[in-house]
């Protein structure tokens, strides 16, 4: 019994220390983009970005797929300091319009999660017009540090997913309304 108290004691010291290296080893910072060509000008995909009440419409974060969400809007009803704010079983949230272009996209201040382990973030949607279609890039980034380095490598996937969908269904509501 003994030595089984002096392994388990050695791999709890060796899974600690990893844990520790990894800590300080990963990237306190992360990025996540993903792009997606739409069929219209930016003119036209602007008022679904720009009013956050529309984003029910075409964003991953809605109440079909986490049907706890409970959305409230506060401020203006489109452009800066427009403000849509959330709770949901996997926790509060809220996202703040901060600058908004017609012809460039809609800038934002994202945060997720409880007091005291709120995790801020800055994000865009960023348009990028050519001959007869707007590229839409999606960007979202900030600052980890912490505990939360662990969950960096695991952003890209998770929120990537949820972008993609997004555009997608942007891109699908746009080009149908359009017609």
């Amino acid at each position: 019994m003994l030595k089984f108290i002096k392994f388990a004691l050695l791999i709890l010291l060796v899974l600690t220390l990893l844990l520790g290296l990894a800590i300080v080893f990963l990237p306190d910072h992360y990025e996540v983009r993903r792009e997606l060509t739409i069929e219209a000008d930016a003119a036209t995909i602007h008022p679904h970005v720009e009013e956050l009440a529309r984003w029910e419409q075409w964003c991953a974060w809605n109440v079909e797929a986490f049907p706890s969400l409970v959305n409230t809007y506060t401020g203006p009803e489109r452009g800066v300091d427009s403000s849509w704010s959330w709770t949901m079983d996997e926790g509060p949230g809220s996202l703040v319009i901060t600058a908004s272009d017609p012809l460039r996209g809609v800038w934002f201040d994202l945060a997720f999660g409880e007091p005291g382990r709120v995790m801020h973030s800055k994000g865009v949607i960023q348009y990028f017009p050519s001959a007869d279609s707007t590229r839409v890039a999606w960007t979202n980034q900030g600052q980890l540090s912490g505990v939360s380095k662990l969950m960096g490598p695991l952003l890209d996937s998770m929120m990537g997913r949820d972008f993609e969908s997004g555009l997608a269904e942007l891109k699908r509501l746009v080009e149908t309304s359009v017609d």
